[in-house]
Parts: C-alpha cells; sequence; structure tokens
C-alpha cells in the first residue's frame, strides 16, 4: 500500500488515496550486530542481537476515532531500514493511510511514523500496540519518589 497525496485548491485539505501494489509479505528483515527488525506473518518484530524476538510491534489505534492501522507489508529500504505500510481499518473517511519507518541506529531502533488524515479525524490519543514476544518480561515499575500535597494545600 502506497500512499499518494495532493493539495486540492486549500493545502489545509489533505487528501490521502492508497493505492494497492503487489509487494511481498513475507520475511523481510535488517540487523546489525546490536538488534533487529522483521516483519513476519504480517507482524513487525523487534530483535536482539541473536535474532531472537523481543518485542511484537502491532496495530496503532486511533482512540478518539474508530480507525485502526493494521501494518500489511514491508520493504527493505536499505541494510538497516524498513518501510511498513497499514492497512486502515474502520475508516468511513476512506481517506487515512500510514506508514512506518523501522531504522537501526547502533543500539538503538528508531520508529517514525506518517499518518495523513483529513482534519475531521481525530488522531489525538493515538496508541500504539507493543507485545511482548517469548521470554521478555516486563520490568517492575520502581517510583522514584513519594507524592504528597503541600501543607498549604498546592501541588
Amino acid at each position: 500500500m502506497k500512499c499518494k497525496i495532493f493539495f486540492p485548491l486549500s493545502p489545509l485539505i489533505v487528501l490521502c488515496f492508497i493505492l494497492y501494489t503487489p509487494i511481498a509479505t513475507g520475511h523481510t528483515a535488517v540487523n546489525n550486530a546490536y538488534a533487529g527488525i522483521d516483519f513476519y506473518n504480517d507482524h513487525v518484530r523487534l530483535l536482539d542481537a541473536a535474532g531472537t524476538p523481543l518485542i511484537r510491534a502491532g496495530s496503532i489505534y486511533f482512540s478518539w476515532s474508530p480507525q485502526v492501522a493494521v501494518p500489511t507489508n514491508a520493504v527493505k529500504l536499505d541494510a538497516t531500514s524498513l518501510r511498513v505500510d497499514y492497512r486502515i481499518d474502520r475508516d468511513d473517511t476512506e481517506r487515512v493511510c500510514a506508514s512506518a519507518k523501522f531504522k537501526l541506529d547502533g543500539r538503538k531502533i528508531i520508529i517514525s511514523h506518517e499518518i495523513f488524515a483529513p482534519e475531521d479525524v481525530k488522531t489525538g490519543g493515538i496508541m500504539y500496540e507493543l507485545l511482548p514476544l517469548g521470554k521478555t518480561k516486563k520490568q517492575t515499575i520502581y517510583k522514584s519518589g513519594l507524592w504528597t500535597r503541600n501543607a498549604d494545600g498546592g501541588v
């Protein structure tokens, strides 16, 4: 899926047309000495140095609108980057489109999303599904301080 953007009479109105192109939906991967990223069975997975999947990056939920962006395919851009295209479900406007670039940068994985939507679609409150895989465990959160109200009633 590729997004084509054009600006009709007003540059404030963005219309997005989604053109479906045949792109392989099999296994696409990039890695370096520290980490990896792959796209397998319609999921993006973040990998450790040995190639073990640690986290699955799933759908993007528009919590203030009905739209849901679901990963559908990936293209290897270069030795360190994948572009992932998303199918937009529950989109009555048929004008929302999304893609993401997953890039390895040394010990970091940088994820940049591009989401195009008409002005009436509320994109605030977007939630990204990140699920631990295999033996990945969520760490206990330790609070570094104890919040108490100011003696004068302030915060």
